[in-house]
């Protein structure tokens, strides 16, 4: 055989391979929940801000994206540092939180508790006909949300969901009709600044002169 046609058997059994390959890794994709997609809990605060200064409250809301998915429950896991931070139920930050404000996205919410330092929720859809789809990314829907009132200064603190990729015992979502496997691609997560009182803006005059 000559050099020329082996090159070309060579190449013609490469195009081959990458095709196949290609297919192999969409069909792996598919596998993992019915479509393509990026499945995402978001933790964001109401007014968008990151600096909050101690003594004052502010709002966390927690968001759910799930990209065309139906999605029959999650479970958000959320560990915080009581030197720093304490829940409350109202933006008055009088009434302590013992669990998360819930926004009725699922019809029940079996667990949902603020205790040993840690916020946990699981909502879902037990009959399965009520599962949550929030459409097409990036737009989501607010699952729950807590206020917190600043109690000690931090120049950079980490308010994180406890999340691992693929993971059914921290921070998860299960597709509805699925196999109970973890769907979720990832979480966004809060880095605040929590600033001394003294460094808070001051106004002399509520209207202009």
């Amino acid at each position: 055989m000559t050099a020329m046609r082996k090159m070309t058997l060579w190449a013609g059994t490469l195009t081959t391979m990458l095709i196949i390959g290609a297919a192999s890794v969409g069909t792996g994709a598919y596998f993992a929940h019915a479509a393509a997609g990026t499945q995402v809990l978001k933790m964001v605060t109401s007014d968008g801000g990151s600096t909050f200064y101690v003594g004052r409250c502010f709002r966390t809301d927690f968001r759910v994206q799930t990209d065309n998915i139906d999605a029959n429950s999650i479970d958000l896991i959320v560990p915080y540092n009581p030197t720093y931070l304490a829940p409350y139920t109202g933006s008055g930050c009088t009434v302590a939180a013992t669990s998360l404000i819930t926004h009725s996205v699922f019809p029940s919410y079996p667990s949902n508790s603020i205790a040993g330092n840690t916020i946990q929720l699981t909502g879902y859809d037990p009959s399965g006909s009520s599962p949550v789809n929030t459409g097409t990314a990036p737009a989501d829907r607010t699952y729950a949300h807590i206020y917190w009132k600043v109690l000690a200064a931090s120049g950079s603190y980490h308010l994180n969901h406890t999340f691992t990729l693929g993971s059914t015992i921290d921070t998860n979502m299960a597709e509805n009709g699925g196999d109970g496997s973890d769907i979720l691609d990832s979480v966004t997560n809060l880095t605040l600044n929590l600033a001394d009182d003294a460094g808070a803006p001051t106004f002399t005059s509520l209207s202009p002169a």
